[in-house]
């Protein structure tokens, strides 16, 4: 495992995607507060690119609904389709049936 910067905010686990050009996509999951970001332990929409020659993660915008274990797959096009997993509080989640579309 390569040590990396820290992500912000602090994400724990998010589910992940690794992209056709090297880059690797990090989307939602439970989101920790700290001190940049008050989120609690709630859901969150950020999405993340990992970068391995600059071994850093960015913030690479935002998905419409925050979710928590969710699933992504990359699709020959180079799509990653985001769906399911739940929404608002990690410790009672509300389901989510809808995906969204990561185009890079």
């Amino acid at each position: 495992m390569v040590q990396s910067h820290s992500m912000l905010p602090t994400v724990t686990w998010p589910p992940a995607a690794a992209l056709s050009n090297g880059n690797v996509l990090g989307t939602g999951n439970e989101c920790k507060s700290n001190k940049f970001y008050n989120c609690g332990f709630a859901a969150t929409n950020v999405a993340f690119l990992y970068s391995f020659s600059g071994n850093s993660w960015v913030e690479t915008g935002a998905m419409k609904y925050p979710r928590l274990h969710q699933t992504m797959t990359l699709l020959p096009n180079g799509q990653v389709p985001v769906a399911g997993g739940g929404s608002g509080s990690a410790r009672a989640p509300k389901a989510l049936s809808g995906a969204e579309l990561y185009t890079p």
